[in-house]
C-alpha cells in the first residue's frame, strides 16, 4: 500500500533504497545497506517520522536534516549575529573545534553531558561552561527555527554558584593606576572609570559615532540591542577633546600608529603592580561606575543608559554597597525619624497653644457674660 512506502533496488546502485510519500510527495533514499533487515527498519523510522508529520507533533524534513552538520549551524548563527548587528561571541572558535566534521543528529544529551565533564577537568570555569553551553543551544535553536533540523537535543543549564565581585576604584586609587598607564591607555581607562563601559565597546567607538557632542552607541555594541544617544559632557567630553587633538584614523581609541587598541594585559598588569592594585580587573571599573553615580543620587534609567546596563537587576547587582553605605543609611534613618519627632513635638505644642487660646477666650467670653449680666441687674435695680 502507497501509506507503507517500500524497499526497492535502485539501477546503478549497490545499496537497497526505499520509497515512502509524505503531503502528497514520494521520497526516496539509498538505505545504504545491502541488508533487507535494516532498509526495513530505516523504512519504519521513516514511517513514524510521516505520522509524526501527519498529526502536527512534528514537521517531517527528510534525510537532508539528518546530514547537516554542525559547522552549517554555527555557520547560520554567526550569520544570524551579523545580521541582527551582534557581536559573534568569542567562545565559537573553541565550539567550531570540538564539534568539527559532527552531524548536528550525532550530538545527544548524553554526549553534552559528557563533554562538560571533560571542559571541568581541562580546568575550565562553570561560568566559561555555561557560556559554551548556552551558545551551542542558540545554534541548534536557530537551526530548529529555520527548519534545517527536525529535533535538538537537551542542553542542561549548568548551574554558576553567586560569586558577585566587589572590586572597585577609590578616585585616589583611580588617579594612581591612570599616572602608571602609558599614554594611549589612560583616556582608554578613564572612559572606563567614567561610563563603566567593558573594553570591547570602547574599542570600537570611532569618529563617526560622535556629532555635535553626542556620541551615538550602535545597536550591536549595546546591551540593549538598540542604538542610543548620549550627550558629552564633563570628563567625557574632555576625553574626547583630548583625543581629537590625537586623532590617527577613524577610532577614537588607537595606539600610537593610529591602529585600535587590542591586547592591554601586559601594560595593565605593569600599572596595577607598579601601584599596588594587584588583582584588580578592568571590569571593575563597571562596578565603580554604578556605585558612583548611584552614590551621587543620578536616577537609575539615567545611569544605566550611561553605563549600558540593559536592565536594573544587573545594573543593582554592579551597584557596591559598603558598609559606609549602611552607615550612612542608618544615619539618614535617625535623622528622618528625629525630625518626625520634631515635627510631632511642634504640632503638639501648636495643638496645645490653640487649645490654650481658645481655652482663654471662652474663659473671657463668659467673664464679660457675667459682667453684662451683672451690669444688668444693677441697672435694673436702680429703676
Amino acid at each position: 500500500m502507497r501509506g507503507d512506502g517500500r524497499i526497492f533496488q535502485q539501477k546503478g546502485s549497490p545499496y537497497l533504497w526505499i520509497a515512502y510519500y509524505c503531503r502528497g510527495k514520494e521520497h526516496r533514499e539509498s538505505a545504504r545497506t545491502t541488508d533487507h533487515d535494516t532498509a526495513t527498519r530505516l523504512l519504519r523510522r521513516r514511517l513514524k517520522q510521516v505520522g509524526a508529520d501527519q498529526v502536527g507533533a512534528r514537521r517531517f524534513l527528510g534525510p537532508s536534516a539528518e546530514r547537516v552538520t554542525m559547522d552549517q549551524l554555527f555557520d547560520a548563527l554567526e550569520t544570524d549575529k551579523v545580521n541582527n548587528q551582534r557581536l559573534v561571541p568569542g567562545e565559537m572558535p573553541r565550539l567550531r573545534a570540538k564539534w568539527a566534521g559532527w552531524q548536528a543528529m550525532e550530538l545527544t544529551g548524553a554526549t553534552i553531558a559528557e563533554w562538560k565533564r571533560e571542559l571541568l577537568e581541562e580546568g575550565l570555569s562553570l561560568k566559561s561552561i555555561r557560556n559554551l553551553c548556552q551558545l551551542l543551544a542558540q545554534a541548534f535553536r536557530l537551526a530548529l527555527e529555520q527548519e534545517r533540523i527536525a529535533y535538538a537535543p537537551t542542553i542542561k543549564k549548568t548551574p554558576v554558584p553567586e560569586n558577585a565581585r566587589s572590586g572597585m576604584f577609590t578616585v585616589e586609587e583611580f588617579n594612581r593606576l591612570e599616572a602608571a598607564l602609558p599614554e594611549y591607555l589612560r583616556d582608554f581607562a578613564r572612559w572606563a572609570y567614567e561610563t563603566g563601559w567593558r573594553a570591547g565597546g570602547i574599542r570600537s567607538l570611532r569618529w563617526e559615532d560622535i556629532h555635535d557632542n553626542v556620541l551615538t552607541v550602535r545597536a550591536m555594541y549595546s546591551k540593549t540591542r538598540k542604538a542610543q544617544d548620549i550627550p558629552l559632557e564633563g570628563a567625557l567630553l574632555e576625553i574626547i577633546e583630548r583625543r581629537k587633538a590625537d586623532r590617527k584614523g577613524p577610532y577614537v581609541f588607537h595606539y600610537k600608529n593610529g591602529d585600535p587598541i587590542g591586547s592591554y594585559k601586559t601594560a595593565w598588569a605593569t600599572a596595577r603592580r607598579t601601584t599596588g592594585l594587584t588583582g584588580r580587573l578592568f571590569h571593575d571599573f563597571r562596578r565603580t561606575a554604578a556605585t558612583n553615580l548611584s552614590r551621587a543620587g543620578v536616577e537609575e534609567k539615567v545611569a544605566m543608559k550611561i553605563t549600558g546596563h540593559a536592565t536594573n537587576t544587573m545594573y543593582k547587582r554592579y551597584r557596591i554597597v559598603s558598609d559606609a553605605d549602611v552607615k550612612g543609611a542608618l544615619q539618614q534613618r535617625a535623622v528622618y525619624e528625629a525630625a518626625q519627632l520634631e515635627a510631632a513635638r511642634v504640632e503638639t505644642a501648636k495643638q496645645a497653644a490653640l487649645a490654650a487660646r481658645q481655652a482663654a477666650d471662652e474663659a473671657a467670653r463668659l467673664a464679660e457674660a457675667a459682667r453684662l449680666a451683672e451690669a444688668a441687674v444693677i441697672s435694673h435695680r436702680l429703676q
